[in-house]
């Protein structure tokens, strides 16, 4: 089980890249005292000697989702009681895609899992490219939530993405990601992604100054963001790849503002345009999605 190889415990302050490059004071970056910004829902690093044990997370009482057992039968159309029709795969995703696009053509049901595909030749527009599974009925908001997936090259000049991301409504429009790209030239740069490495990006899409990159390879990858509630009573979030923290955030919100409109977990696909990034995509992108897991928080 994926949660058992990140049994560990973090330091909250452990959002920097490394103890010699100092945390940019960029509003969501975990710099104590650093953040005096407004409404993008990251804290100031209060509580910074707090330590998180993730043994708080009850692995026996988790949730797996193995995308290789769903069959195309699990594939149909679902109406919604204001009309609206949309895909949905079992009794646990609903499938996002462009309007326009050839939905079923681009997240595929597979032997191995659930592959979504960008493909930029059908229909794709230059201002929202994006697939995703969006969790239906996420009954608790803290916990680790566990993304299998197995992620392609990319090229330099491609802006493609993929990973994870949890998402609360439009009303509040929190969301945290954590996903595997290539990365602008300026934050490679900055973040010292060598020569023939991806970046794994983290941080908040609600608030693209938050991202902290750390390198790594295409290949199939353990994808983690947890949930945990702090003693101030608001969260603090952490992000995980093949079972090492990288970096946390301490948030200016908890389960209370939450209450009702849960995080929605997301297998997400596409360009970063709708996050205010650059957008370009040339080739054909796929990205295999093996396996979800939940581990509530205790």
């Amino acid at each position: 089980m994926a949660f058992a190889v990140i049994f560990f415990v973090a330091s909250v302050s452990s959002c920097s890249k490394d103890e010699d490059k100092p945390t940019p004071e960029e509003p969501g970056t975990e710099e104590p005292g650093g953040n005096d910004g407004e409404g993008d829902g990251n804290g100031d690093g209060e509580g910074e000697d707090e330590e998180i044990d993730l043994n708080s997370f009850l692995p026996e009482a988790g949730k797996t989702i193995d995308f290789a057992a769903y069959d195309e039968e699990d594939y149909y159309q679902f109406e919604h009681e204001n009309g609206r029709k949309v895909y949905r795969l079992g009794e646990d995703w609903e499938v996002s895609s462009p309007l326009g696009i050839d939905i079923q053509r681009h997240v595929v049901v597979a032997e191995e899992g659930v592959e979504m595909r960008i493909d930029p030749n059908t229909g794709y527009t230059t201002s929202f490219n994006r697939n995703s599974l969006n969790r239906i009925d996420q009954k608790r908001t803290s916990g680790l939530f566990v993304w299998t997936v197995e992620t392609p090259e990319i090229k330099a000049e491609d802006d493609y993405y993929s990973g994870g991301m949890l998402y609360s409504s439009d009303d509040l429009g929190f969301a945290l990601n954590a996903y595997i790209t290539y990365g602008t030239e300026a934050e490679r740069e900055e973040f010292e992604i060598p020569d023939g490495k991806l970046a794994f990006r983290v941080g908040s899409d609600s608030d693209p100054a938050s991202h902290l990159l750390f390198p790594t390879d295409a290949g199939e990858h353990e994808i983690a963001i947890g949930l945990v509630t702090g003693e101030d009573g608001n969260f603090i979030a952490l992000f995980a790849l093949d079972g090492d923290v990288v970096g946390t955030m301490n948030l200016e919100y908890g389960p209370d503002e939450l209450s009702g409109t849960d995080f929605m977990a997301v297998c997400g696909t596409g360009t970063r345009d709708n996050i205010g990034g650059p957008n370009h995509i040339a080739d054909v992108y796929s990205t295999l999605y093996k396996k979800f897991e939940y581990f509530p928080e205790k």
